[in-house]
């Protein structure tokens, strides 16, 4: 959501930064977290609960006729949902009460970008049309060139006579200005009028040390992804319950491909995403049981599966 709504705020960032808030006080606020404390109580009966029990529900699950690995996978599988639980409504950082942090938290963003949008006001900004129009005058050939791309450009092509019969003027109105009576001026010019019409002209900002920079973080952030990467395909061949903790940026490359792979799953339950440079692949094959991963950002329980991550 933040990557979504960085740069400038606009109405549809700001549109759609409402709408995530909304969905999640409908689909959690209001369904989920309403039994955060009532499923937390209940966390210590159910880890008591005996491991005939939990066969004898795996066998009302899967039937009678089921073979007893699918029954003994069956088991564990629930009794593996018990610890997913308990990571997001238990503990002394429980997953749920990060979520809940993370959508208060994105509140002041959303009334800071509605001040800005009022501040603006509709004015909109030239400034770039000015400048790629005057990169194009100095890249013109000739002179006359440059007249014809500024002519072309602003419409300001010389007079053209029209030989139509026209009435005589020469008895028009002869009232002066200081005497015609006022005219009338918009309430949105006197407001906005100040910001065109006085002052000095803005002089054109020396971006050059920034590009640089911004050239330096973005090689840097490749390098790092590369890094990522490799780390990632090292793992590659193994379950998630296996593995450990993740890095910043492979936690971000990581969670990247898993969003996509989510939306391409086959019959058989094997996901498949691939990052959208098409530089790494993911593949999941689901296996019984759960994994919680750590990240920088906390702690995410997902299905356990077998990983293979490469390009």
């Amino acid at each position: 959501m933040t990557a979504a709504l960085g740069g400038a705020p606009t109405e549809q960032k700001v549109t759609r930064l409402l709408e995530t808030i909304l969905s999640y006080v409908e689909a959690w606020g209001s369904g989920v977290d309403a039994w955060t404390d009532d499923i937390a109580a209940t966390l210590p009966r159910l880890r008591e609960v005996p491991a005939p029990d939990w066969r004898a529900m795996a066998l009302a699950r899967l039937g009678a006729e089921a073979a007893e690995i699918a029954l003994t996978d069956a088991a564990e599988e629930m009794r593996a949902v018990v610890h997913t639980l308990a990571t997001w409504f238990s503990g002394d950082h429980p997953q749920a009460q990060r979520l809940r942090r993370q959508i208060r938290d994105a509140v002041t963003p959303v009334l800071r970008s509605h001040r800005t949008l009022l501040a603006v006001g509709g004015t909109v900004s030239r400034k770039a049309d000015l400048l790629r129009l005057a990169a194009a005058l100095e890249r013109a050939d000739t002179d006359d060139d440059a007249w014809r791309l500024w002519c072309t450009s602003t419409g300001l092509y010389s007079a053209r006579h029209v030989t139509w019969e026209t009435p005589d003027i020469a008895a028009g109105p002869q009232t002066s200005t200081w005497d015609a009576p006022p005219a009338a001026i918009s309430r949105r010019l006197r407001t906005q009028g100040a910001r065109a019409l006085t002052g000095r002209a803005t002089r054109i900002a020396d971006t050059s040390a920034a590009r640089a920079e911004a050239r330096l973080l973005a090689a840097r952030a490749q390098a790092d992804l590369e890094r990522a990467g490799s780390s990632l395909a090292a793992r590659s061949g193994t379950p998630l319950s296996a593995w450990g903790a993740l890095g910043a940026t492979e936690a971000e490359l990581f969670l990247e491909l898993v969003s996509i792979a989510r939306n391409q799953r086959s019959g058989d339950g094997v996901s498949t995403g691939r990052s959208a440079d098409g530089r790494w692949s993911l593949i999941l094959r689901p296996r019984p049981g759960s994994a919680v991963l750590t990240i920088p950002d906390g702690r995410l329980a997902m299905p356990d599966a077998d990983v293979e991550f490469g390009t």
